[in-house]
C-alpha cells in the first residue's frame, strides 16, 4: 500500500509517512489505477510510453500474418488497425490528450502511425507517410477524447472547466449543446401523470377526459434540410416556436417542445 502527492512543484519534500493501524504507507512517484499510469505531476509520460510499447508489440504480432503477396488482405489489416491497435493506444485518451500535442509525443505517434499501414499494404520502407493516407494519430487522440467527453456530458458526469484535460473547445460549439437523443436511465417508481394520445381521426373532436386536464400541442419537423419545433397551449394562449438549424433529425426536433411543455406544466 502506498500514497502519492500530486503537485506541480519542482522540489517536493515528502511529509512523514502515513500510518494506518498495523501498517505504514510509503510515498510513491507513480501508481497504476484502472489501467492508467498516474505520475505525481500528471505529465502522462509513463502511461503513453506503456501504451506505445504495447501497441508496438501488437503490431509485430500482426506483421507475422502479413506479407506482400500472402497473409491478411489490406481490408482485414485496416480493420485490425482501427479495432485493435488504435483502441489499445488511445485507452483513457480523455485524460492524457493534452500530451499528444507536445512535439516529442507527436513525433513518436508519427513513427507509430506509419509502421503498420506500410506493412499492411506491402509498401517499401522509403515510402513517405502522407501517400498512405492514414489520419494523424494526435488528431485521432483528440477526437477520441471529444467523443468520450461528449458521452459523459450526455450522462451528466462531465464538468467543464478552463484547465487541464477538461478544456475541450469543441464541446462549446452550438451543435454539441443541442438537445440530444442520449439520456441517462432513471427509474420512476410512481407515475404522477397520464398521457392520452388519441387517433388521428379524433384529433378535431377530442374532449377533456377529466377536470384537471389541459390540451397542449407540440410538433417538430424538417423541410428542405431545415428543422424547427413549435409548442401551442390553447387554454393559456401560449405560442412558442424556434429553429433547430440543419444538424437535427426529425426525432431530435420532436424532443424540445415536449421537454418545454413538461417544464411549463411542472412550474
Amino acid at each position: 500500500m502506498s500514497a502519492m502527492i500530486y503537485t506541480r512543484k519542482l522540489r517536493v519534500i515528502n511529509p512523514e509517512p502515513l500510518r494506518l493501524p498495523g501498517a505504514e504507507m510509503a510515498y510513491a512517484t507513480s501508481v497504476r489505477y484502472l489501467g492508467v499510469q498516474l505520475d505525481a505531476k500528471l505529465y502522462w509520460r509513463e502511461h503513453i510510453e506503456t501504451q506505445m510499447s504495447r501497441t508496438y508489440a501488437s503490431q509485430w504480432a500482426c506483421k507475422r500474418a502479413m506479407g506482400r503477396d500472402w497473409g491478411f488482405s489490406p481490408k482485414i489489416s485496416l480493420w485490425l488497425y482501427k479495432m485493435v491497435l488504435l483502441p489499445r493506444l488511445m485507452y483513457a485518451a480523455v485524460v492524457w490528450w493534452p500530451s499528444a500535442k507536445r512535439v516529442e509525443i507527436r513525433n513518436r505517434l508519427t513513427c507509430l502511425r506509419r509502421n503498420f499501414p506500410r506493412a499492411a499494404t506491402g509498401a517499401m520502407r522509403t515510402i513517405p507517410t502522407d501517400p498512405l493516407d492514414v489520419p494523424s494519430l494526435d488528431h485521432l487522440v483528440v477526437s477520441r477524447a471529444e467523443s468520450t467527453a461528449y458521452r459523459h456530458m450526455c450522462q451528466g458526469k462531465w464538468m467543464q472547466a478552463e484547465a487541464a484535460h477538461v478544456k475541450l473547445e469543441i464541446l462549446k460549439k452550438n451543435r454539441w449543446n443541442m438537445y440530444r437523443d442520449r439520456m441517462t436511465k432513471k427509474y420512476q417508481i410512481r407515475n404522477a401523470f397520464k398521457t392520452y394520445i388519441p387517433e388521428r381521426e379524433n384529433w378535431e373532436t377530442v374532449e377533456k377526459t377529466g377536470t384537471n386536464v389541459r390540451h397542449w400541442y407540440t410538433d417538430g419537423s424538417g423541410y428542405r434540410g431545415y428543422f424547427g419545433a413549435g409548442l401551442y397551449g390553447p387554454e393559456e394562449n401560449y405560442r412558442c416556436n424556434w429553429s433547430l438549424g440543419t444538424m437535427a433529425t426529425v426525432f431530435q426536433a420532436e424532443l424540445p417542445p415536449i421537454k418545454k411543455c413538461s417544464e411549463l406544466l411542472v412550474s
